[in-house]
């Protein structure tokens, strides 16, 4: 199957999940032709169709539940107790993997920022550095990444990207209030994921992210308790891995009736969950 028919029969599945917006479709397209990074993040599709093909032994190896897609970007900077925490933003494509399929995904984003001169390290160097962290990891039982005490050079680096939030609140305010019929799914999620005590604000749709473009997204704004407040929810499917291991097979009516319009908060401060 080449890329072209992978993805318009991934498409057409992903439709069989939730109603996709045309418009945001294109945009992901367009994105798609600019370079190989964001080609990587909004292809997660395909390339759970060729890496076990490409890499069958280290698609051999025991499976444990991961995150799914090898983009590196998607984090989620986190703050616990006054302590800054580094940790996964994003679960569209969570999937019980080969734990070697992460190392794959990082060792591919890394080969590609020094093919763009993004980063200055020699590939080996850099592979050797992958494992040898992730040996780390093992050996202390998954620990928390915990920026404050052990890695102040990248806690500055991501705290400096906190420090404007009035260009964050700017991108929402610009936003369009949704006039539509909200979803049921899309307004049961929204509703859990509300503090206690919310009332009013406004619902807007966003565009964001790539891989996931073209999935409907909706977002809360409103002021609680004298501080600003927003909560978000999208359209979830299953993980692009079960596409690739049923070859594009259309599910069943019973499987699409149960996954379809489902909407859930995509960040961890906001566990909502919402079915419609």
């Amino acid at each position: 199957m080449n890329f072209i028919k992978a993805t318009a029969r991934y498409e057409a599945w992903l439709h069989q999940h939730m109603d996709l917006v045309a418009p945001d479709l294109r945009r992901k397209h367009t994105r798609m032709r600019e370079a190989r990074f964001p080609f990587l993040r909004a292809t997660y599709y395909r390339w759970a169709q060729v890496w076990p093909e490409l890499c069958p032994d280290l698609a051999a190896a025991p499976r444990a539940g991961r995150r799914g897609s090898p983009c590196r970007e998607l984090r989620h900077l986190a703050r616990q107790r006054g302590k800054a925490r580094l940790g996964v933003n994003d679960f569209d494509e969570a999937w019980r993997l080969p734990y070697t399929h992460d190392l794959v995904g990082l060792a591919t984003s890394v080969a590609i920022a020094i093919s763009e001169s993004r980063l200055r390290l020699d590939f080996t160097v850099a592979a050797e550095a992958i494992v040898e962290g992730y040996r780390a990891g093992l050996e202390e039982a998954g620990a928390a990444f915990v920026f404050s005490e052990h890695h102040s050079a990248l806690r500055e680096m991501a705290i400096d990207r906190l420090r404007d939030p009035e260009q964050f609140w700017d991108k929402l305010d610009a936003l369009q209030t949704f006039r539509g019929k909200l979803p049921e799914g899309a307004a049961k999620a929204l509703a859990n994921s509300l503090p206690r005590g919310a009332k009013g604000g406004r619902i807007a749709r966003r565009v964001a992210g790539l891989g996931s473009l073209g999935r409907p997204r909706f977002v809360w704004l409103a002021d609680w308790q004298g501080a600003r407040i927003a909560r978000e929810v999208k359209a979830a499917a299953q993980s692009a891995c079960c596409f690739a291991q049923r070859g594009g097979v259309p599910l069943p009516s019973s499987t699409r009736r149960s996954c379809g319009a489902r909407f859930v908060a995509p960040t961890p401060s906001s566990p909502a969950r919402g079915a419609g």
